[in-house]
């Protein structure tokens, strides 16, 4: 499990109690636990320093905090904000020793989910390269993520499908691109050289489609979201 952090103190604890009740939901697999953290002003770095109290739960669990007096973004398409994601990504996954992993799960830590529904995500991850769940806004029907959610090659964004309810009904639904809050990769392509970037064919794009390009490249082409495990992003 992989998460990049910064001025998040405010939702930490649902963070971490909802992969805790994933995990509890798992007996029969192992996680590790993966941080990034920059910048922070808001307790941020001082509620990491509690974290290890959940060691039981993973094999293990590694931090990372650096000051790097970076601006701070919204959710903005910016291409100085996209690199910092990318390089942040990257550090977090240089953490952890990739290979000994089948999957590298992302997870923001401030969306919220049903922990039965990633559980489901988790076991359907075996027969996908990437899969995901599907980020609404508060009581709607609205995609969040639409700008790392693609549907064709050559789409900028999540083209005629604002609205998600053409698509509600099917269990899992094929696509271009996705991250959509919580993701889950396979740790091969990973292992193979994929990267987080924030540039793609020459113009600055969103970092977790530049994953999705990179991981087809190698070969890593099944990509889907599942429309019905709803993360839900404040």
């Amino acid at each position: 499990i992989c998460s990049i952090v910064r001025n998040r103190v405010s939702y930490l604890n649902g963070w971490i109690e909802q992969i805790k009740s994933v995990i509890e939901q798992m007996p029969d697999h192992e996680f590790s636990l993966a941080v990034y953290e920059n910048d922070s002003e808001d307790g941020t770095k001082e509620w990491f320093g509690d974290l290890f109290s959940f060691e039981n739960l993973f094999n293990q669990v590694v931090v990372e905090m650096e000051d790097l007096f970076t601006p701070e973004f919204g959710s903005v398409k910016d291409s100085y904000r996209v690199q910092l994601l990318a390089e942040a990504r990257n550090k977090c996954l240089d953490l952890i020793d990739i290979k000994d992993y089948d999957k590298v799960v992302w997870i923001e830590p401030d969306v919220s989910y049903n922990p039965e529904q990633i559980v489901d995500l988790l076991l359907k991850s075996k027969d996908w390269d990437i899969i995901s769940g599907t980020t609404y806004l508060p009581n709607s029907s609205v995609l969040y993520d639409s700008w790392a959610t693609r549907l064709n090659q050559g789409d900028r964004h999540w083209r005629g499908h604002n609205e998600l309810a053409d698509i509600r009904d099917k269990e899992i639904f094929p696509l271009w691109a996705t991250f959509n809050g919580v993701c889950v990769y396979s740790a091969q392509g990973f292992v193979d050289g994929a990267v987080f970037g924030g540039w793609f064919n020459g113009y600055y794009e969103c970092d977790t489609t530049v994953i999705c390009e990179n991981f087809r490249k190698l070969g890593y082409d099944k990509i889907a979201l599942m429309p019905n495990v709803e993360i839900v992003h404040p």
